[in-house]
């Protein structure tokens, strides 16, 4: 009798990079997901992995359209052979079309009955790209906080006054508080750019001393005085760090917004894959109290 094994392709995603990132049958360009097969026939089958460019299982270019690898067995000729192989890891190509359709395969056979069943997933490339920013003021790691972590603040007294001394007008050096905003690539691992604009609510933000952008390798971007501007980062880099310096006031709220500008499609990767959803983040510099006329009789 022909034996016919009941074969199962399943998932398990794979964690990659500390962003957001496309599914198992919906992955992005250069992305690693781990695909699983469960064979229920019983005794020891020789597998077979592979990724074809259409339904009969016209093979697709190892080592361009995709790299696999398992925990055993080897790469033969174009396809990942060995015994009991249920689990591999496949990596997508990073200069395959989006929109491009893919079939995982997975083939078993028994060396005793001679018979063999295979299966095929659906795979299509996907391609979307966004930009995500938020405050990390107050981090002890700005390069390894999170959205949201418990360091971080949303406001607080301006940092410490330099120089006290009253020089019969002012403080002598008042000093500047630094505020650092996290801006980070999502659903894409190409060169990438962003647009910014610092504002107080809408408005020209007044003080700011300095603007100073590094990447997630602590490479300086830019550095100077632009409230908006365009930046460029490379591919390896998923997010940038802006360390903002403004100058204390007396008396006064200095609310300052962080936002992706998205209106002028200048926030992409290098694939010209826009940004549709603008972001911002703020931070508030609270008031401190007005010291004037020091003296005395």
């Amino acid at each position: 009798m022909k034996k016919v094994y009941l074969v199962l392709i399943s998932l398990l995603l794979t964690t990659f990079a500390t962003m957001a990132q496309g599914t198992w049958n919906e992955p992005f360009r250069g992305e690693e997901h781990t695909y699983t097969a469960t064979v229920t026939d019983g005794g020891t089958l020789a597998t077979r992995w592979y990724v074809a460019t259409d339904v009969n299982g016209t093979k697709a270019t190892h080592g361009t359209d995709y790299t696999i690898t398992a925990a055993s067995g080897a790469l033969s000729v174009d396809h990942w052979a060995g015994t009991g192989v249920y689990s591999v890891d496949i990596t997508w190509g990073a200069a395959i079309a989006v929109g491009a359709n893919y079939y995982v395969f997975l083939e078993v056979d028994d060396a005793v009955s001679g018979c063999t069943n295979r299966m095929a997933s659906l795979i299509t490339i996907a391609s979307d790209f966004n930009v995500l920013a938020y405050n990390v003021t107050g981090s002890a790691d700005p390069f390894a906080a999170g959205q949201g972590d418990g360091d971080i603040k949303a406001l607080d007294c301006p940092d410490d006054i330099v120089n006290p001394v009253w020089d019969g007008d002012s403080h002598t050096n008042i000093g500047t508080t630094e505020v650092v905003f996290k801006v980070e690539r999502q659903f894409s691992l190409l060169g990438w750019q962003f647009e910014y604009s610092i504002n107080n609510n809408g408005a020209a933000l007044a003080g700011i001393s300095n603007v100073r952008i590094v990447n997630a390798s602590n490479t300086e971007l830019y550095n100077g005085t632009n409230s908006t501007d365009v930046i460029s980062v490379a591919a390896a880099q998923d997010f940038a760090l802006v360390y903002l310096t403004m100058n204390n006031l007396q008396g006064a709220t200095i609310n300052i917004d962080f936002d992706i500008i998205i209106a002028n499609s200048l926030t992409k990767d290098t694939d010209n894959f826009l940004d549709t959803s603008a972001d911002n983040t703020t931070y508030t510099i609270r008031p401190i109290p007005v010291i004037t006329n020091f003296g005395g009789i």
